[in-house]
């Protein structure tokens, strides 16, 4: 039998650079040697230290990741699932939305090698895992419209 767990997170980064009308959003490529996914393009991910709740590890792990300063986050409406076959458990990630100050510079930690700000349309492109192309879907789509930009606001 499968063990359902929830010990990790998603972080989508957007920004919104001057003199630009559309978002603009955070790729980063994993390191090269990195053990699990080695030059994968994704979004934030990271884990859930004991004591820590999901939105402090998202927060943590941005900052991390990073280095950008926090504008605003969101509680995105979508819990990202995938299966570990090593461990034989069901994953249940929390998916959080930030928006950062734009930077042409970012210090990433040792983690990932490179980084893109891409345009929507071409983050979906470069992304490969499901869970991460959905949750840009609906983060774009859902959230940061006008309608809906301050329903999943956090604080």
């Amino acid at each position: 039998m499968s063990t359902f767990v929830s010990y990790t997170i998603q972080a989508h980064i957007t920004a919104f650079p001057k003199n630009q009308d559309e978002a603009v959003y955070l790729a980063l490529k994993r390191a090269s040697d990195a053990k699990l996914y080695p030059s994968l393009w994704q979004v934030v991910t990271g884990n859930i230290e004991p004591n820590e709740t999901a939105i402090d590890a998202a927060i943590r792990e941005v900052k991390e990741e990073t280095s950008l300063q926090i504008k605003n986050i969101w509680t995105i409406p979508f819990v990202a699932t995938f299966f570990n076959p090593y461990k034989n458990e069901i994953h249940s990630v929390p998916v959080f939305g930030f928006e950062v100050g734009y930077s042409e510079v970012i210090k990433l930690s040792k983690e990932h090698q490179d980084y893109k700000w891409l345009s929507f349309d071409e983050i979906i492109k470069l992304l490969q895992f499901p869970s991460h192309i959905e949750g840009t879907k609906i983060f774009n789509n859902f959230v940061l419209n006008k309608k809906n930009i301050n329903i999943f606001k956090y604080k």
